[in-house]
């Protein structure tokens, strides 16, 4: 009996020790950064710690989505109306504000909706409803009654407010060439997503915007100088996909929304050849709109299920090492998209850097 108890006491310490290897192993494996996200219909956006406990927040205006710019600051976007048919009380807005919620920037406009994109310059890449004029409506839904919509993608002088570059959806695509995977919206498009490409980025060296149309299940990437499209993808591919990023490798990796009835997946995508070199999909992952997908610089993916206000990190070898779900306290679960800052991504006070990045300097 005794050496029973012995053998049980050993054995459980072995089993103790292996778990504690196992769970220290999955946390380094954790990006080492901070999150940041808004449940939507709320009025506040959250940055977490990889112990899921809030270091800091922003007081902000309803259906809030937000991205740190590199200084620190919050911008956002609030109010948009998920439809130019169906639109919400208020106006929908662009805001900056400092770390600690002053007001810095803001432009109002009640057609911007979903996404926008700083650029270099300070100016701000955005998504405009804009009506299908009678013309083009004449020339490719002639038995349609009704309004059609469609977007503009517009570049706003961050200083003058005016608008200075603009990209007509309607005006440069061949929208009788498209299918569209919802034909009983108003909307032909529903632009979900803009990115704005550097001069030098990784997928042709020029400067240029990648584009998400949900309702043609389309990404593009156009030369913002010439306005010509140099790739698109996704037809009979992708179904209702978001937020396409670049990666540092030339590839882009995107959210598929719909890839079957009840599974979602993330895809990387080598424009080149055109095509899948990664992909994450699981049984119990899936989200049939919003939603988003960032590669973290240690190799990982945030993944963002919308829907479900699920938010979690995967390696490259498809093990989930960070799972937060943080939106069962609040009047909505849904989370637009989610982003991860390292220690460098964005210079951070020093209270930040010292509780949590351990830096004393």
């Amino acid at each position: 009996m005794n050496k029973l108890i012995i053998f049980l006491i050993i054995f459980c310490m072995f089993a103790s020790g292996c778990n504690n290897e196992d769970q220290d192993s999955q946390v380094t494996e954790v990006y080492d950064g901070l999150t940041l996200y808004a449940p939507q219909d709320g009025e506040t956006v959250y940055l977490v710690n990889n112990d899921k406990e809030i270091v800091h927040s922003w007081d902000v205006e309803n259906n809030p989505f937000g991205k740190l710019l590199s200084d620190g600051t919050l911008l956002y976007l609030s109010g948009a109306s998920p439809s130019p048919v169906n639109p919400k009380k208020g106006t929908s807005a662009l805001t900056e504000k400092s770390w600690d919620g002053e007001v810095i920037w803001k432009y109002e406009n009640p057609n911007i909706h979903h996404d926008f994109s700083k650029l270099p310059n300070g100016n701000i890449l955005a998504i405009e409803w804009e009506k299908v004029s009678s013309e083009n409506k004449e020339k490719y839904f002639p038995s349609i009654s009704g309004d059609l919509w469609t977007d503009v993608i517009i570049e706003i002088d961050y200083n003058t407010q005016e608008i200075v570059w603009e990209w007509h959806v309607q005006d440069e695509l061949d929208l009788g060439e498209y299918s569209f995977n919802d034909r009983g919206n108003s909307e032909l498009t529903h632009t979900n997503a803009v990115e704005y490409l550097p001069e030098g980025n990784s997928f042709n060296g020029k400067e240029s915007v990648m584009i998400s149309f949900r309702q043609l299940d389309t990404i593009l990437i156009i030369d913002k100088n010439t306005k010509d499209i140099e790739w698109e993808y996704g037809h009979n591919i992708l179904n209702k996909q978001h937020n396409p990023s670049l990666l540092d490798n030339g590839n882009i990796l995107v959210f598929d929304n719909q890839y079957s009835k009840d599974s979602s997946r993330i895809v990387e995508i080598n424009p080149k050849s055109d095509n899948i070199v990664w992909e994450y999909t699981s049984v119990d992952f899936y989200s049939d709109h919003i939603s988003g997908a960032q590669r973290l610089l240690n190799g990982n993916t945030l993944i963002c299920e919308g829907t479900e206000g699920r938010i979690f990190e995967v390696t490259a070898e498809k093990k989930v090492v960070w799972d937060y779900r943080p939106a069962t306290t609040f009047k909505s679960k849904s989370i637009f998209r989610a982003y991860k800052y390292g220690k460098d991504d964005v210079a951070w006070p020093k209270e930040i850097l010292k509780e949590e990045f351990n830096d004393s300097e």
